[in-house]
């Protein structure tokens, strides 16, 4: 598209849709996000290997990146 930069992202882009159009499946995608967390947290163990500064204005910023290691926890 002519005159519009093809990578800017939107700034009123709402994930789910926002006032009287609501996203039909919004809960649902929610409630996968939460399930598919829940497993990663419980059943997996994280480990940092690079990275760890961490900025906190009101989102949490990694300015060197963060590089975790994921490895399944041993059962007892």
């Amino acid at each position: 598209m002519q005159g519009q930069e093809l990578h800017a992202g939107s700034k009123t882009f709402m994930a789910f849709g926002g006032g009287s159009r609501l996203c039909v499946g919004a809960n649902f995608a929610k409630l996968q996000m939460a399930i598919f967390i829940h497993h990663m947290v419980t059943k997996y163990r994280w480990s940092v290997i690079k990275g760890e500064d961490i900025v906190r204005r009101p989102a949490m910023i990694f300015p060197n990146r963060l590089h975790i290691e994921i490895s399944e926890k041993q059962k007892c």
